[in-house]
């Protein structure tokens, strides 16, 4: 299980985030706007999970378990 802190402000965000996820492939994560907590259920690869969240705009950074 791999989380991430992405900076979101609105259920839009949130949208944007999970549609880019889900086009490259991503299924089994939530995203919490709370928290801005997004978690895999799944190991994923950080750095493309960084890369795809930050290519449209959005600061993510990973959390220590």
């Amino acid at each position: 299980m791999k989380k991430f802190y992405v900076v979101m402000m609105c259920a839009s965000c949130k949208w944007k985030v999970s549609n880019e996820l889900n086009k490259h492939g991503y299924k089994d994560f939530t995203i919490d706007l709370n928290t801005n907590i997004l978690e895999f259920k799944n190991d994923v690869n950080p750095l493309g999970v960084i890369r795809i969240i930050s290519n449209i705009g959005y600061k993510i950074e990973a959390v220590e378990n």
